[in-house]
């Protein structure tokens, strides 16, 4: 097990065998990489290479990080990512050659609070048109992790230890469909971690705190994570034990509101200034499309500069000619005199290229995010989890406005924020890289739902329901009963085993097949209980054998950030690939 202490040789022991790490966030709005050699660590753990060649053609804008989306062509090969998928699919549009092309946008968001997950889910791009969601998410992780290799071109694919980030708050069936992602293109199963997101941030502040104590104040035993990304917030509680590894305190929990919000927020007042028809032109309207991303990428720079200035007034760069058109189209006016005539008449200002708003309006905007963002916060605190710290991560943790409502609705707790030479947007990416180096950071989880296993023991009177009664080789059982796993609420140790022994019914048995549930309640008699439901079926491949009673254990793995199964032969130790397929 590793440790973290405050000895520097803690931080950076690694007998790992492979050579590289490279870390993949791919996030709602946003999508970046991250990598470290082995060696590299055992040296600093905090040289980590973030490449920052993310480009935006048209505007002066040069983030460290791309936009999530995709330009794919008909045949559904790779055409482009990112910002430059954006310019290219604007061109492709003036050209009038759309039709031979498919954009996704943000699509990450198609596996939030989705029940519907499958290989074969199909997902939709801006113009409608239908492609499976598996082909874009594994075309859009294998190219990001081509710009890795290219860092890395004396070593081989498989010297890489692949980290994908997930926000904490996705299912199973999700997270397993990530997995899966990065499989078919390649990524062997004991190359590839699924990190959660706010664990990453806490790997990260843990290793800022102890390796460069002036950047990162001292941390408090306990503390709550507070991860503000472009469609979520996802909140965990972590505490350091005297071991100094992490232990988790609570189940995480989270909802879908993030930076994204405020953008609409931001496209909602637009709205209002020009009219509903002249926006919804803009944003749907082949013809405009470029116009649309520049507005994004402007109201991106608005959120993070918006306190940056003592100035009343904040400049807005805006696509004037464009705008101005549409205006004189729908209005009958140009823009300048519709911004005259609607009610911000006296708070905005046409000048140029650029609206000027008085900060009141702009400030806002900010207002409803931050409120439900709270709201998330004090769900945790409410647990009475004796917290009084909280660390911030996130792009939109780097809005001075989101910042503020969180120390004014929490204002005996401490918050702590990185420093802007460590950008927050970057923490989950950057710790995810330092996580894959060290996998057992963190040590234990709690459950969120009660786990068990479907079994048909024999019939008891007194105990079952008589509706359950089967009769099978002339023995009674009862039928549908939930043995319980592990318990709702249960801190469980990384890897934690659950042993259950299976025995064949006959030589020719192909297969074991076991189906395990969920519930959100404590305890319940039968899996047809209506608040449980079928969480995974799992199916163990038999051997050959000529022993008809063979025994065969089976360990059902908790802890982790996924759901595991290992099953092997009890006789003979053979080990069996085990399938998990999730409902």
């Amino acid at each position: 097990m590793v440790f973290l202490c405050s000895s520097e040789k803690d931080l950076t022991t690694n007998t790992a065998d492979f050579k590289v790490v490279a870390a993949i966030d791919i996030g709602s709005t946003s999508s970046w990489y991250a990598s470290s050699k082995t060696d590299t660590f055992k040296t600093d753990p905090l040289d980590i290479r973030i490449d920052k060649s993310w480009m935006v053609g048209r505007s002066s804008y040069f983030p460290t990080k791309t936009a999530t989306c995709i330009l794919m062509k008909g045949d559904g090969s790779f055409k482009s990512l990112g910002h430059e998928a954006q310019e290219e699919y604007a061109d492709i549009i003036l050209n009038d050659e759309a039709k031979h092309y498919l954009f996704f946008d943000k699509f990450k968001m198609a596996l939030y609070n989705n029940e519907n997950i499958s290989k074969e889910m199909m997902i939709k791009d801006v113009k409608g048109r239908e492609k499976k969601a598996v082909d874009v998410f594994s075309l859009f992780i294998v190219e990001l992790m081509k710009l890795v290799m290219k860092n890395y071109q004396e070593f081989e694919f498989n010297d890489i230890q692949w980290v994908l980030t997930v926000p904490s708050v996705w299912s199973d069936k999700a997270k397993e469909f990530m997995r899966h992602c990065a499989e078919r293109i390649g990524v062997r199963g004991y190359r590839l971690i699924i990190a959660l997101e706010p664990d990453a941030v806490s790997v990260y502040f843990q290793y800022l705190h102890t390796l460069k104590p002036t950047v990162v104040p001292k941390l408090d035993r306990r503390y709550m994570v507070v991860d503000i990304g472009g469609g979520t917030v996802d909140i965990t509680a972590h505490e350091k034990t005297d071991d100094g590894d992490l232990i988790e305190l609570c189940k995480s929990t989270g909802n879908d509101v993030g930076g994204s919000e405020v953008d609409y927020q931001f496209l909602a007042l637009f709205r209002q200034i020009v009219n509903d028809r002249v926006m919804n032109t803009l944003l749907t309207d082949d013809r405009y499309i470029d116009s649309y991303f520049d507005i994004l990428r402007e109201i991106e720079k608005c959120k993070r500069n918006i306190l940056a200035s003592d100035n009343n007034k904040l400049h807005f760069r805006i696509p004037f000619s464009n705008l101005d058109t549409l205006c004189r189209d729908y209005n009958n006016k140009s823009l300048s005199e519709t911004i005259a005539s609607s009610k911000y008449s006296e708070k905005i200002s046409l000048k140029g290229e650029h609206m000027s708003f008085l900060r009141s309006i702009l400030l806002s905007l900010f207002a409803p995010v931050g409120d439900r963002i709270s709201k998330e916060i004090r769900k945790v605190i409410e647990k009475d989890l004796q917290i009084n710290m909280i660390l911030l991560a996130g792009g939109l943790s780097k809005s001075p406005l989101i910042v503020k409502n969180i120390e004014d609705s929490f204002k005996g707790m401490k918050i702590i924020k990185l420093p802007e030479e460590y950008p927050a947007d970057l923490a989950v990416v950057t710790g995810a890289v330092l996580y894959g180096h060290r996998p057992h950071f963190i040590t234990s989880r709690i459950t969120e739902y009660t786990y068990g296993r479907l079994m048909q023991p024999e019939f008891e009177t007194e105990k079952h329901d008589p509706a359950k009664l089967i009769t099978i080789n002339g023995i009674d059982h009862c039928k549908d009963v939930f043995e319980i796993l592990v318990p709702k609420n249960t801190r469980v140790n990384v890897n934690k085993k659950i042993r259950k022994e299976y025995k064949g019914m006959h030589k020719s048995q192909k297969e074991i097949r076991i189906a395990v549930y969920t519930t959100k309640k404590n305890q319940v008699d039968y899996v047809d209980d209506p608040e449980c439901k079928l969480f995974c079926e799992v199916l163990v491949p038999l051997s050959e054998s000529a022993d008809k009673t063979r025994c065969v254990i089976v360990d059902f793995i908790f802890g982790k950030t996924e759901f595991l199964v290992e099953a092997f032969e009890k006789k003979t130790k053979l080990q069996y690939n085990v399938s998990v397929e999730l409902k």
